[in-house]
């Protein structure tokens, strides 16, 4: 795969959490975003985003079916390096 063609971008990763217990337990949504860089035919390095949408953290390598499984395309924000 030639490298204009490889994904690059800001993905997001939703995970319900539950809070409390008893009678104040409920769930909540949690949304994260991550840069997402494609490194090879089926490896990809992820990043978490801080809220300025910085890079921060060591990267984590995954597969293309977790990527897909996990995480979002956000088509509406883009990231420049």
């Amino acid at each position: 795969m030639t490298q204009d063609n490889r994904i690059s971008g800001i993905f997001s990763m939703k995970t319900t959490l539950k809070v409390g217990f008893g009678g104040t337990k409920h769930a909540s949504l949690s949304e994260t975003y991550w840069f997402v860089k494609e490194t090879g035919d089926d490896a990809f390095e992820v990043q978490s985003l801080d809220m300025d949408f910085k890079r921060q953290g060591k990267t984590v390598a995954i597969d293309r079916a977790k990527l897909f499984e996990d995480y979002h395309l956000e088509l509406d924000l883009s990231y420049v390096d």
